[in-house]
């Protein structure tokens, strides 16, 4: 017998289309759908059947590097924010210059 890719591959190619057609049936039966599902099934096969190698959902590009900054919580409301965007006075971290001002206010009454 010989061994020939082809053979192997037309065959491969007639069971991908048999199952497509049992998977076509089933969504138009169940109505999970249709033509939408169907036809993403049959992209998946036909990048399958053309041996491209690549993924269908493959990343695109280099990733991207992304800053990462400590979060502080502010002394006034604790909410966290990056620390660059908040405000220092007398050593403790604000969100913002209000709440800077309010909790001086606040450490001036406990005192």
């Amino acid at each position: 017998m010989v061994d020939c890719p082809f053979v192997c591959r037309r065959r491969g190619l007639v069971v991908l289309i048999r199952l497509f057609i049992l998977f076509a049936v089933f969504v138009l039966v169940m109505g999970l759908g249709g033509l939408s599902v169907v036809l993403r099934g049959l992209r998946g096969i036909l990048s399958l059947l053309h041996g491209s190698g690549k993924r269908v959902n493959a990343p695109r590009g280099p990733r991207r590097e992304v800053a990462v900054e400590r979060m502080r919580a502010c002394a006034y409301c604790d909410v966290h924010i990056p620390e660059s965007e908040g405000v220092r006075v007398d050593g403790e971290f604000f969100c913002c210059e209000a709440h800077a001002r309010a909790g001086a206010a606040r450490k001036g009454e406990r005192e």
